[in-house]
Parts: C-alpha cells; sequence; structure tokens
C-alpha cells in the first residue's frame, strides 16, 4: 500500500524553495544593476553580512573583527574590508589601527583572528590545520619562564 502524501509538508518545502529562489533571484538583479542588495543571507543557513550602526558598538578591534568575520563567513577578508565594516557597524578606527591591531594579536597567537596571507584575515577556525607559529609561542614561553 502507498504511503498517503502529506501536502502540507510538500506545501512548507516548496515555499522554502521558492523563498530562497527568490532571495537569488533578488541577488542576481542587484548584479546587473537592477536592485539593491541589502542582506547577503541567500540560503537558510548562510550567515548574514547585514551590519547595522551600531553592531560592534562596545567592542575592541579584535572583538569587532572576529564577529564581523563570523558575519560574512569565508573567504579571508582585506584589511580594508574589515576596517569598512567596522566603522559601518560604529566602532571608528583606521585601516592602519586594523592593521597594527590584528598583526599584534596574532604575532602573540591569542585571538581569534588570524593572516591567511599578508592583509587577508580569517578565523582560526577555518584553518584547522594550519601550523601555530612555533618559534614565537617559544620565544613567550621563555619569557613567562623567566618572570616567574
Amino acid at each position: 500500500m502507498d504511503d498517503p502524501v502529506d501536502y502540507a509538508a510538500v506545501l512548507t518545502d516548496l515555499k522554502a524553495r521558492r523563498d530562497a529562489l527568490d532571495k537569488v533571484i533578488s541577488h542576481l538583479e542587484a548584479f546587473v544593476g537592477l536592485g539593491v542588495v541589502t542582506n547577503f543571507n541567500v540560503f537558510p543557513g548562510q550567515k548574514s553580512a547585514e551590519i547595522h550602526g551600531d553592531t560592534f558598538v562596545g567592542l575592541n578591534i579584535p572583538e569587532a573583527a572576529a564577529a564581523y568575520l563570523q558575519m560574512v563567513g569565508r573567504p579571508a577578508r582585506t584589511t580594508n574590508e574589515i576596517t569598512e565594516a567596522l566603522n559601518k557597524g560604529g566602532l571608528q578606527c583606521s585601516t592602519g589601527s586594523v592593521a597594527t591591531v590584528l598583526g599584534r594579536e596574532f604575532g602573540r597567537q591569542t585571538g581569534e583572528v588570524v593572516r591567511a596571507s599578508k592583509g587577508l584575515w580569517g578565523l582560526g577556525s577555518w584553518y584547522p590545520s594550519r601550523p601555530k607559529n612555533a618559534k614565537r609561542r617559544e620565544e613567550s614561553e621563555d619569557t613567562s619562564d623567566a618572570r616567574s
């Protein structure tokens, strides 16, 4: 015997697919100049890149950069992209200060944000097999041992 069709579930699935397709169409229209992209969340589960004027208020540069990278997901972002996002989100900073602070945090191996390559930043969780900077870690351990 055949199982009865659950039309309510079928309709729910079709509506979800239609919503996702409407978002894709909207984004494609924006790429050809027919619309404006305001939210990059195309499919359910995809990260949202919508930044409000208070998104990063109360955070420091490393915290805000990590939050931004979590919002937008891969690929790695440039220092300029991160700076623009932080400023848009209410954390006033310069490209130079973002580069300096992220570089310092990366050198110390203390933050979530890592240098993917020169001028590009990502989250450490994106690169699980990335080797740690053993030389700097050993130097910091030697320094902390000397202070003990």
